[in-house]
């Protein structure tokens, strides 16, 4: 018999419903919701990383400018996933700019 705890289809963000009851209520007081539109700039390449957004009705892209001015998408986040991961691996400053 597995121990593990079947993600919660109530909460949309895969990473949010697949943590154990317990864990999702004790970060509930820390996690609001934040509305964009499209093209709203989460964080910037560069800039101090705040907040984490876990994106459930919404992908995010990351895209990377290099030195020369050419950008790249370095990554699209949806409801699978978590923008910010940088701070959580001990970055303090972005890589990419995050854009709604």
């Amino acid at each position: 018999m597995s121990n593990t705890t079947k993600p919660d289809l109530k909460i949309k963000n895969h990473i949010l419903a697949a943590l154990p009851r317990q864990d999702y209520n004790d970060l509930l007081s820390s996690l609001k919701r934040v509305d964009m539109n499209h093209g709203d700039v989460l964080f910037d390449m560069g800039q101090a990383i705040q907040n984490v957004y876990f994106p459930y009705d919404a992908v995010v892209s990351l895209v990377y400018t290099t030195q020369e001015g050419t950008t790249v998408e370095v990554g699209l986040v949806g409801m699978e996933g978590m923008v910010g991961i940088p701070i959580i691996l001990g970055g303090q400053v972005s890589p990419y700019r995050a854009i709604g």
